[in-house]
């Protein structure tokens, strides 16, 4: 089944995060219920969380593409290296 994804449209409807700057632009991927080719219109199978009308123009949509890990392979990084903590003299260490 075609997945797609939806233009967020930046509304509060549909923010994950309340700074709109950094919600989203697209969200998803929804599969395709049915296609209206005469109004360009797509029903997507929303989940229950988006309270919306599920069908959208096809100018709100875009085409999701999973991830190819032979492209971009789950990266680790390296670990930090060990800290080492020196004695200073202090009157403490004196006595």
């Amino acid at each position: 089944m075609h997945q797609i994804n939806l233009f967020s449209m930046r509304s509060t409807l549909l923010l994950m995060c309340n700074i709109l700057k950094w919600s989203p632009c697209f969200i998803g991927p929804f599969p395709i219920i049915e296609v209206n080719m005469e109004t360009s219109t797509y029903r997507l199978e929303l989940t229950e969380e988006y309270k919306i009308h599920a069908v959208f123009h096809a100018g709100l949509l875009k085409s999701a593409s999973p991830n190819d890990p032979t492209l971009f392979p789950v990266r680790e990084p390296p670990p930090p290296d060990p800290v080492f903590a020196e004695e200073k003299n202090t009157k403490m260490n004196q006595y």
